[in-house]
């Protein structure tokens, strides 16, 4: 149910008068340092990274092999 409000709301932001907002949000860039290791992408790339893992992972639980 989640991930259904999280896409209609972001329907209504990405065709509404907050768009500009809205791009500037996805836009924001998102950091991970674990130690020496460091990574830097726009949180847009950090979402769709996310949902294909989830993609791959419920996908794998419906192989029948």
């Amino acid at each position: 149910m989640q991930p259904l409000v999280a896409a209609l709301l972001a329907l209504v932001l990405a065709n509404s008068s907050l768009s500009g907002f809205y791009s500037s949000f996805l836009e924001t860039p998102g950091i991970l340092c674990l130690g020496d290791f460091s990574t830097e992408k726009p949180l847009l790339l950090w979402i769709n990274d996310r949902l294909m893992a989830s993609g791959v992972a419920m996908g794998a639980g419906f192989s029948g092999q």
